[in-house]
């Protein structure tokens, strides 16, 4: 069905039709509509009905529509629209049963998937297309059924799920069109769905090396550092990783790592991220506690990518100098990052070295 259609879009074909794949303009809308309208037969059979949605905008008539006929039989309809949203929910008689929220965090959401209960066997979408006219009829995009289960669970958990419970940045879409900041219940639990979602990232990688770390030939080596409880970087979005390969973990290399990295996150607080690689260099030739050091930060807009080898012609280079000259050259790019921030390219304020801001 996908080379059906790149067929379509490079060249004359027709487009055939599709089982799994729903393709704008000419299946998506009525296939949508048919799969809201399955909800509401569903409903009036007495079978489980529901319909979740995560989307940009929503501006459809036809489907709004669609989903006003459903809410007045029924179906329960949970939206996240961030964007443009025309369908009015909780009005009495029309929409009772829909409830519209938009997510607006600190990172752009993007994602669309579609949820249809389906008599308890649900269907899962994830798509390009937002619930529009310019996308379902001026635009080639595709939704593609999702069926594997353990992906299936995870976009309904995690990227419905926890969009869908946010009361820490959702504001919640009020009959009259207006909105209003979610606000947790006294004694509620706060969940921030883009920053659970960044620690379910942190654990996957987290576990991801662990076991490449535990793979026969590995032992002890692979093994990420991540801070728990000792106040590194408490602003930073996911905590720093010090990660080792191919060589035995050094505490004084991963302690001078986040030293550095403390430093610079005090300075400026808008860090994603950071993850140090420590590893065996390229360089067979070097002897004794010679590496090589990659840094990679992620910042608003932009990354910081810097890798040090030990320098042939210096003998004896202490592994902390080594760390040290590294975050020297992240502190200079992440200047100019700052400075392009600020619009002032040529004065900018010093982020904090080693020996303090003389």
């Amino acid at each position: 069905e996908v080379a059906e259609t790149l067929n379509m879009i490079t060249g004359y074909a027709r487009v055939p039709p599709m089982e799994h794949l729903l393709v704008a303009p000419f299946t998506m809308r009525d296939r949508i509509v048919a799969l809201i309208q399955k909800e509401i037969d569903h409903k009036k059979a007495g079978k489980p009905a529901a319909i979740r949605a995560k989307l940009n905008n929503l501006a459809d008539p036809q489907i709004i529509l669609a989903l006003y006929e459903a809410s007045r039989a029924g179906v329960d309809i949970q939206l996240c629209v961030r964007g443009i949203c025309i369908l009015r929910p909780g009005v009495p008689g029309v929409s009772d049963n829909i409830q519209v929220k938009a997510l607006i965090d600190r990172f752009l959401e993007h994602s669309r998937v579609y949820y249809f209960e389906n008599a308890g066997n649900p269907l899962v979408y994830l798509s390009s297309a937002d619930w529009m006219v310019r996308n379902l009829d001026r635009r080639v995009e595709v939704a593609v059924q999702v069926t594997e289960p353990t992906l299936k669970k995870r976009l309904v958990d995690e990227v419905l799920g926890l969009s869908l419970a946010d009361n820490a940045k959702a504001h919640r879409v009020l009959p009259d069109g207006r909105s209003e900041r979610i606000v947790p219940k006294p004694g509620e639990p706060i969940l921030r769905s883009q920053m659970a979602l960044l620690e379910l990232a942190q654990k996957q990688i987290a576990a991801a090396t662990e076991a490449a770390a535990a793979a026969p030939g590995k032992k002890g080596r692979g093994k990420p550092w991540l801070p728990s409880g000792h106040g590194l970087c408490a602003d930073m979005q996911v905590k720093p990783i010090v990660s080792f390969h191919g060589i035995p973990v050094d505490e004084a290399v991963r302690s001078a790592c986040l030293s550095e990295i403390e430093k610079l996150e005090h300075w400026f607080d808008r860090i994603t991220s950071c993850h140090v690689t420590v590893g065996m260099p390229h360089r067979r030739q070097h002897t004794g506690n010679h590496f090589d050091l990659h840094v990679r930060m992620a910042l608003p807009g932009g990354e910081i990518v810097v890798s040090r080898e030990p320098d042939e012609h210096v003998k004896n280079e202490s592994a902390t100098h080594l760390v040290h000259d590294a975050f020297d050259e992240v502190r200079r790019q992440l200047q100019d990052h700052v400075a392009r921030i600020r619009g002032n390219v040529k004065a900018h304020q010093r982020a904090p070295t080693e020996h303090g801001d003389a």
